[in-house]
């Protein structure tokens, strides 16, 4: 599992940068067209840019705090196991730390190659990091070393390795199995909402640029489809995670949230451009939203946009109440609400951005 971390941590980094090419694109394109003054943090044309990429710096987050930590956790208590009964129990302190250090440069490694493959317009040879990184990483749990990789992953310890009697299926109840499991509820949920957000964002500025918004402000804009609902965080959780319909008392709760993340970010000045679509982003262009009642153009043009992108997202991906449709289904749904839930002219701007980007956009965040 050592080396199986290598090639995962890898291909993390990897579909990161997929996740946010849309971005990464747009930053190289505001930079070709403006000073070097003026340019976006972490473009890629200014010198040390990288560290100063906000994907990248969360790609390392996610890595260092989630991804690396629960790799070195394994490696520490499951020995025999992450070292696919190779190791020992005495392992030394400095080793584990290696390891976990590793898991965060290989998913650095991941993203650095695949945003250097775009900028370079190798877009295929980008795309094909991901499915090699896990190519290699299902090659060593199946195959190994020595053939018997899938019988070191199935074994919770050494001693089971050595006295193997094809019982696979005792694995799954082994304490190795449960923490795996523990830790894929936290580890996973927080990965899918990253890419899942990104491609949102990606969405956005698509739109955005078909409808001419000026790239001065595109920052605001992908800052504000990020943190839409950041309110939610001031939410009771027996509001949010409750599985039947809300009470009108606790709808009043839940339409409170906009204001909340209002409250929490207009303090802090790189967000501030952010606050109207986190405060705007449940109205409606006939005035039936909240938490103001907005109509039309009173509502804030990045509010306006991110609603019809979040809609199509809604309705093309996955749910827990409902199947994704195809494209042609979620544009005659957004077309139905024109007038009522969206502003035409942002809808049509939409419907100028082509299929071929946003199957694009989509693949990339499924391929993550």
């Amino acid at each position: 599992m050592v080396q199986v971390d290598v090639f995962w941590s890898y291909g993390l980094g990897a579909s990161m940068a997929l996740a946010a090419g849309r971005q990464l694109k747009a930053r190289r394109e505001q930079a070709a067209a403006t000073p070097p003054a003026d340019r976006l943090p972490g473009d890629p044309a200014d010198p040390g840019s990288l560290w100063r990429n906000p994907f990248f710096l969360k790609t390392i987050l996610y890595a260092a705090l989630l991804f690396a930590p629960s790799g070195a956790y394994l490696l520490w208590n499951f020995p025999d196991w992450e070292t696919m009964q190779a190791g020992t129990r005495d392992l030394p302190a400095w080793l584990v730390v290696c390891f976990a250090i590793t898991n965060v440069t290989q998913a650095m490694l991941g993203f650095w190659v695949v945003e250097r493959l775009m900028v370079a317009g190798r877009r295929y040879a980008a795309l094909l990091q991901v499915p090699l990184a896990y190519l290699g990483m299902f090659f060593i749990l199946v195959h190994g070393w020595d053939g018997t990789g899938w019988r070191r992953f199935f074994s919770p310890d050494a001693a089971h390795y050595r006295a193997w009697d094809g019982d696979w299926a005792r694995w799954l109840t082994s304490d190795v199995a449960l923490t795996l499991a523990a830790m894929g509820v936290v580890l996973l949920p927080v990965l899918f909402a990253a890419l899942v957000r990104w491609q949102r964002e990606g969405y956005a500025l698509a739109t955005a640029r078909e409808y001419g918004v000026p790239d001065a402000d595109l920052t605001d804009l992908a800052h504000g489809v990020l943190l839409h609902d950041i309110g939610k965080i001031g939410i009771p959780d027996a509001i949010l995670l409750k599985p039947g319909p809300l009470t009108p008392d606790e709808w009043q709760i839940m339409r409170r949230h906009p204001e909340i993340g209002k409250l929490l970010i207009e303090k802090i000045p790189f967000l501030r451009g952010a606050v109207p679509i986190v405060y705007s982003h449940h109205e409606k262009w006939d005035g039936t939203g909240y938490p103001r009642g907005l109509r039309g153009e009173e509502i804030p043009l990045g509010a306006r946009i991110f609603m019809v992108v979040d809609a199509f997202d809604a309705i093309t991906f996955d749910r827990p109440y409902s199947k994704a449709k195809p494209f042609d289904v979620a544009k005659a749904e957004i077309k139905r609400c024109t007038s009522t839930h969206f502003d035409p002219d942002v809808v049509e701007a939409f419907f100028k951005v082509p299929e071929a980007l946003l199957a694009e956009i989509r693949r990339k965040s499924l391929e993550s």
